[in-house]
């Protein structure tokens, strides 16, 4: 009896093996050489562009549009604030715990590097320069302290960190939207040059890739590696099994790093609270932007229920309703049922017939 041998497994194309093997180093290399690449050629332009005639050309057309949509520019400008991301992202919860982490530490950088930035140039603001008369100012009139916009640092820094988290175009497309939406709005409404817009961008960005790469980081190295299971054992026969012949199992792997402690909810929590209010008494330019700013506070209160930690329900515990087994409460009076129904009621009829059969006095 002729034994048909086994047929070797599949191996996959050797152009495939090499790609794969190929790819994750070039990304490594590629993306952050892309991201610095663009921040260098933003710093560039925007020292080559500052206050000089180009600069004050871009800013006339840009500032012509916010008399145009004074609310929409406003409501940007309000957007585009720090205090403003942080309560949006929060009201998502703890499963955006990572984005949280990663936007406060960049909101907390960013901004005390755009300050040192800002006291270091001392650039004069638009309205300064030009005058009131060439100028349309919507909000507050500012005169000093120009370059870099906060603004904008703080919006590319937020798109350069849902970048990666969002799936498919058209949020990824709506994110840069509204990052160019709250660059633009801050030329729109007379507070910065355009150079300041660059020079906002590419600080933005510089400190949200450091800061998520960083965390990246230091998540891998808190991470254990999965043990390896022990020669012959069955864990390691199970290991080595095809998908096909053997079920699946859950996985075993350590909790992600950055699961929110349910003190760190709680501070959260009460972050987003002192935020909501932060935020209704910033001064508004517009009912549009006063609209946005209870918006945003709304989301805060929103956020801070979410993130509020909550006791565990376990598994087999008693109904909070329901007393537990073995108490000493009252038990109910049972309903006669069956033949116990059936007898008392003939016991009734009994006594009524001799009831009735008895003579009067």
């Amino acid at each position: 009896m002729s034994s048909t041998p086994a047929s070797a497994p599949a191996l996959p194309p050797a152009g495939l093996t090499i790609r794969c093997a190929v790819r994750p180093p070039l990304r490594r290399v590629v993306r952050p050489a892309l991201v610095w690449l663009a921040v260098f050629a933003l710093v560039g332009l925007a020292c080559a562009l500052q206050q000089g005639p180009l600069d004050r050309a871009l800013f006339h057309g840009l500032n012509a549009w916010g008399p145009q949509a004074p609310g929409l520019w406003s409501a940007l400008s309000v957007a585009g604030l720090g205090l403003s991301l942080l309560l949006l992202v929060g009201a998502a919860g703890p499963r955006q715990a990572a984005t949280v982490d990663a936007l406060l530490l960049t909101v907390l950088f960013g901004g005390l590097l755009v300050q040192a930035l800002k006291w270091t140039w001392a650039d004069a603001r638009p309205l300064a320069v030009l005058g009131a008369a060439q100028v349309h100012v919507l909000g507050e009139r500012l005169h000093g302290r120009s370059m870099p916009s906060g603004h904008t640092a703080m919006a590319c820094a937020a798109l350069v960190l849902v970048w990666p988290r969002l799936r498919g175009a058209a949020p990824r497309l709506l994110a840069t939207a509204f990052a160019v939406g709250v660059a633009l709005s801050r030329s729109a409404v007379g507070a910065h040059w355009p150079s300041d817009l660059l020079a906002g961008a590419a600080l933005g960005a510089a400190v949200a890739w450091s800061v998520d790469r960083g965390l990246a980081r230091r998540h891998r190295a808190t991470v254990p590696a999965p043990a390896e299971p022990a020669a012959g054992s069955a864990a390691a026969a199970a290991a080595t099994a095809s998908p096909a012949s053997s079920p699946s199992t859950p996985s075993t792997a350590a909790p992600c790093a950055t699961t929110p402690t349910p003190g760190r909810r709680r501070a959260i929590a009460i972050g987003l609270l002192v935020g909501a209010v932060a935020i209704v008494l910033q001064p508004a330019a517009g009912a549009t932007a006063a609209a946005l700013q209870w918006g945003l506070a709304a989301c805060g209160l929103v956020g801070a229920w979410r993130w509020w930690p909550r006791p565990p329900v376990t598994a087999g515990a008693p109904h909070p309703t329901r007393p537990p087994t073995g108490s000493t409460t009252p038990a109910r009076p049972a309903t006669p049922t069956g033949p116990t129904r059936e007898a008392a009621a003939a016991t009734a009829l009994t006594s009524a017939a001799s009831a009735a059969a008895t003579p009067c006095p």
